[in-house]
């Protein structure tokens, strides 16, 4: 007897190895009754279906997690056993519920998803067919959202001085003060994914910096705003922004106290214009208050003209480089400005008008000579004949009122005052009232006098004096030119005449007979 309980024992035992060992083969009706199954439940799930060699025994909702132990007794009809008492010791387990975002993208309220080629829009969820995963059910569920990218990008500290989000309206913000991070690789620029999507950036008021390949490829960028306490930027931080347009600053100030690490650090190298706190630049002014222009300042800019104040005392490397539609630079400073490097950018379409006692001190320097298409002084006479002269000058646009005076050895023998819309205001002394007149010539203005009652082959000098609103002189241009000879006149008279035409003195005083006719040097008839 002892013998058939131990054969028993082992029986039993082998029975409860094979059925815990999970073999799903195993009929139903040869467990015995004190067989304990393990099953794994998977909490995601609402029940349990408890089956065992094909066939569904139990089917319970569980309401505690961990391990238990349900005890139920089954009835089976069919089959070789009449009835079966079963231990079930249920273990439960994570679910496996995989949820995978689909991110809608920035700009857009609904995509087309690939994968059952159906729009979708924010909100919208997927539930993938279960799949096993290691022993226990799991859950894709794909839900739609809008994409939104937000970090930091700072240089102080842990670089949280400078925070940044994308807006859906594809609206770069960054926020914060200070400096921000230099990016050693074009990649590395934390919105870098998305920079095809940002058409615009807002700076924050105290930012102080920008780093290298900040908004390198931002392909789709239009606008750009420059804060006043910016003082650098680093390499190609604007470099493949090709639909860029707009690029905007406060003042000319804050502009031109920015350190550009190269051409591509300046956004002008693609928009190709700047905006003064709103309205386009297109004749660009350097006020007094700046005596520095930085390298790369003006890079690739539309300028139709420049005019540099005098107080201006260098220019950096590249600072005007292919400003191809500039005519004109008129620079007052009487001493040339230093070039950094020598080379302010190659201006071969561009004349640059120097004060008239300059321009040979400009001309000594490669770095001027090379760069423009000529060198010219602001002021120039022309149309000399034996009695009548033109004075020719660039306006200064700070200048109120002009003093034209012209002498001949210490003597004065001219003086006007024209005042800054170039209208002949008073005549202090003259031998001839003066005609005045404006013309323009491509960008460049010109003011121009003519003077009467010259003597033939004399030399004479002339100033220009420019005051501004405190009648502070601000402006000194000066030169000296010489009248043709009598015979060299251009009277139209004489010209034109075939009469027999001569000069005599009459009265100490020369005079022209032409018929019977007499005429003054000035081409007056005094009898």
């Amino acid at each position: 007897m002892k013998r058939i309980y131990t054969f028993l024992a082992a029986i039993m035992f082998a029975t409860l190895m094979y059925a815990v060992s999970g073999d799903p083969d195993l009929p139903y009706c040869d467990a015995p009754d004190s067989v304990v199954y393990e099953y794994q439940y998977c909490s995601s799930k609402d029940t349990v279906h408890l089956r065992h060699g094909g066939q569904l025994f139990h089917i319970f909702r569980p309401e505690v997690s961990g391990i238990f132990t349900y005890m139920d007794t089954i009835k089976k009809t069919e089959g070789v056993c009449d009835s079966l008492i079963i231990g079930w010791k249920i273990t439960v387990r994570p679910s496996y519920v995989i949820e995978i975002p689909i991110y809608i993208p920035i700009g857009k309220t609904s995509i087309v998803w690939e994968r059952d080629n159906k729009e979708h829009k924010e909100g919208d969820v997927i539930q993938d067919s279960l799949q096993s995963t290691e022993g226990c059910d799991s859950i894709q569920i794909y839900r739609f959202i809008k994409e939104t990218a937000s970090g930091y990008c700072g240089a102080e500290g842990d670089g949280t001085n400078l925070a940044w989000y994308i807006t859906e309206d594809s609206i770069l913000i960054i926020s914060g003060s200070g400096a921000m991070a230099n990016f050693i690789h074009r990649a590395d620029a934390p919105w870098y994914d998305y920079r095809y999507a940002i058409k615009e950036i807002y700076f924050p008021e105290e930012l102080t910096s920008i780093g290298n390949y900040a908004f390198y490829d931002c392909y789709n960028l239009l606008t750009v705003s420059i804060p006043p306490a910016v003082t650098s930027i680093g390499s190609d931080a604007f470099d493949e922004c090709w639909k860029l347009y707009y690029v905007n600053t406060p003042s000319l100030e804050a502009w031109c106290n920015i350190n550009f690490a190269d051409t591509a650090a300046n956004p002008t190298c693609m928009s190709h214009k700047l905006y003064l706190d709103g309205p386009q630049i297109e004749y660009l002014v350097i006020p007094p208050t700046i005596t520095t222009i930085k390298d790369n300042a003006f890079v690739r800019c539309d300028f139709k003209k420049v005019t540099l104040h005098a107080n201006v005392t260098s220019i950096g490397f590249m600072a005007f480089e292919n400003c191809n539609e500039m005519d004109t630079m008129v620079c007052y400073a009487t001493t040339p400005p230093e070039l950094t490097y020598g080379h302010l950018g190659y201006l071969l379409n561009t004349v640059l008008s120097v004060p008239q006692a300059s321009v040979e001190a400009y001309l000594a320097i490669d770095g001027y000579r090379n760069s423009f298409k000529d060198i010219i002084g602001f002021s120039e006479v022309t149309d000399i004949t034996a009695t009548t002269a033109k004075i020719e000058w660039i306006p200064n646009p700070d200048v109120t009122q002009y003093i034209i005076s012209v002498y001949t050895s210490d003597t004065l023998f001219a003086q006007y005052i024209v005042d800054g819309e170039g209208n002949v205001t008073d005549t202090v002394k003259s031998a001839m009232v003066a005609k005045m007149r404006k013309k323009k010539l491509d960008s460049r203005e010109t003011f121009t006098i003519s003077i009467g009652g010259l003597t033939a082959n004399t030399t004479y000098s002339y100033s220009i004096e420019g005051r501004d609103e405190q009648q502070q002189t601000i402006y000194h241009e000066e030169g000296h030119f010489q009248t043709a000879d009598m015979d060299e006149g251009l009277f139209d008279f004489i010209a034109t005449e075939q009469e027999r035409v001569r000069k005599t003195v009459m009265d100490g005083k020369m005079v022209i007979l032409r018929g019977d006719h007499v005429f003054d040097v000035q081409g007056k008839m005094v009898k």
